[in-house]
């Protein structure tokens, strides 16, 4: 980073995130920004790995000029924890360009005939990384319990990850 002489450093992810913004700090870079996408932390790790992430995040933000979030629920859910102020955030949301992928309407006919899916039948997705941050097994039981009392409605679940074994078998 020193020998770059870059003037922003913008890092994206947690773990990668804080060594990335502790680097820059020690190579003197002058604008230090992160990207938030969703936070390392959760609840179902290891009360103790949790509370090292967010002592970590507390202790890089002091020389991290500013977060951003791709949500308002990412800000929400750092202030919770501690992390920040209001004015460490700001909210910068993903995007697409739908216009790029076609026309919806005969998207939408294709794949229901694709996965043989009633034209009328009710269609609930997610596109989505299977991790433990996207939280893809609350979508596959709340699915269940849908199904159960609605059989007409269909699920579609789109994404890798490394909880994809876990999720092919609860689906099935």
């Amino acid at each position: 980073i020193r020998d770059g002489g870059y003037v922003i450093v913008h890092t994206h992810s947690s773990k990668t995130g804080i060594i990335g913004r502790w680097a820059a700090r020690w190579a003197g870079a002058p604008v230090i920004i992160h990207t938030v996408h969703g936070w390392g932390h959760h609840d179902r790790q290891h009360p103790l790995v949790r509370k090292l992430y967010i002592w970590l995040e507390k202790r890089t933000l002091p020389f991290t000029d500013k977060l951003i979030a791709v949500s308002p629920s990412n800000v929400e859910k750092g202030l919770a924890d501690g992390i920040g102020t209001p004015d460490d955030y700001v909210v910068i949301r993903s995007g697409i360009e739908l216009e790029r992928f076609g026309h919806p309407q005969v998207a939408r006919e294709e794949t229901r005939r694709a996965w043989g899916i009633p034209v009328d039948a009710p269609v609930v997705g997610t596109v989505t990384r299977l991790s433990p941050q996207k939280a893809p097994l609350d979508f596959v039981a709340a699915a269940a319990q849908v199904h159960a009392q609605r059989p007409d409605v269909w699920f579609m679940l789109v994404g890798d990850g490394p909880l994809r074994a876990d999720v092919d078998a609860r689906a099935r």
